[in-house]
């Protein structure tokens, strides 16, 4: 340990430096910590994690664009959703809902009732599949399950991903909400590529619904 005159003189030389004067006190309380500047800035925009599997060749394109082709890929998919959503006559914000990313029991049944051409419907139909929604249909059109409890069972029952649970639990209520059930039933049941008993079932649930929904 340095003498109290050594500290003096050592001091001293140091405030004649211009290079190496001691910090403020001023100084001192400004700084950070140097792991809060580590990484990359935080977004406005809050991602979703979600663990995911692409093709090797979408991959590949992506990562020969360099760094940050994460986020080049979430901007084409997010160009795509708007691209649809404006086709869709919905907006991004009332899809996020349909689709329950964001909150899972917003967008049921009962919601808002939308114009719902043939053109969105057939498009509705695809994103949920068929198949998928001839079984669920009960379970779709049941005012008593929310969207969240339909998310679970999809997620269990047919090892969907969370993500595409979602998307079929919103787009079927969307259908049924603007009563648009029947005819997505009897397009099931005219469907050429598909299972002969999903198309009966179809053609039994749609007889039984008559013109009510």
């Amino acid at each position: 340990m340095p003498s109290l005159e050594e500290d003096e003189a050592i001091r001293g030389a140091a405030e004649s430096d211009p290079d190496a004067r001691p910090l403020t006190a001023e100084q001192l309380k400004a700084m950070v910590p140097l792991k809060s500047l580590r990484g990359r800035p935080r977004s406005e925009s809050k991602k979703v994690l979600l663990s995911v599997r692409y093709s090797p060749e979408v991959v590949a394109y992506f990562k020969a664009t360099g760094d940050g082709w994460q986020s080049r890929m979430d901007s084409v998919l997010r160009e795509y959703v708007e691209h649809q959503a404006k086709a869709g006559s919905i907006s991004l914000h009332e899809e996020h809902r349909a689709y329950g990313s964001n909150d899972p029991e917003s967008a049921g049944i009962s919601g808002g009732v939308e114009q719902m051409d043939d053109e969105q419907l057939n498009r509705s139909l695809q994103s949920i599949g068929m198949a998928c929604f001839v079984k669920y249909f009960r379970q779709f059109n049941d005012t008593g399950l929310s969207n969240a409890q339909l998310v679970d069972l999809l997620i269990r029952d047919e090892r969907y991903t969370e993500s595409g649970s979602r998307t079929r639990v919103g787009q079927a209520r969307r259908i049924i909400r603007n009563q648009r059930a029947r005819e997505a039933l009897r397009i099931v049941e005219h469907a050429t590529r598909i299972a002969d008993e999903v198309r009966r079932d179809a053609g039994r649930l749609a007889d039984a619904l008559g013109s009510t929904c």
